[in-house]
């Protein structure tokens, strides 16, 4: 499965930069695309669609619930996505040294925009084994111990 990472620079502003981990729109199956809602890919990942790493990990029938039970089990599936996320984007910018992907970063330098794609293990409706693992949760467990997986 693809993922694109991705670092823009926010325009009108100091050093300030937003890094993110997204599953281009064809990456998914048939059945999970209508399930989730996309976004534009960020600039520098080039035009298509895509979706957050919430919507890939979370389980077919959370996108069925009712908006209450759907919430208290967005939260959960939310920090583990989080989780996944910054894995993710270190892989490509070890600058991001938080355990937690931010919004918006300040980076001492100017290191311009920049995108990655990565091939990762399939995670749709991983959030059970996921979850699981947190305490323990590696970069191994995303399909990430191969460098070869990488491309700029």
């Amino acid at each position: 499965m693809d993922i694109v990472i991705t670092r823009t620079r926010i325009a009108g502003t100091l050093l300030f930069y937003e890094y993110r981990a997204l599953v281009p729109l064809d990456s998914l199956d048939v059945e999970r695309r209508s399930l989730v809602r996309s976004i534009p890919l960020p600039r520098p990942a080039g035009s298509g669609r895509c979706v957050h790493i919430a919507q890939l990990i979370a389980p077919d029938f959370w996108f069925r619930l009712d908006m209450r039970a759907r919430a208290d089990l967005g939260r959960r599936i939310t920090r583990v996505a989080r989780r996944v996320e910054v894995m993710l984007v270190r892989a490509c910018f070890p600058e991001v040294t938080s355990d937690l992907v931010q919004v918006v970063y300040r980076n001492a330098a100017d290191p311009g925009d920049a995108c990655w794609w990565i091939a990762i293990d399939d995670l749709t409706g991983a959030f059970e084994r996921l979850q699981t693992l947190m305490p323990v949760l590696s970069a191994a467990d995303l399909g990430l111990h191969d460098p070869a997986r990488l491309a700029a």
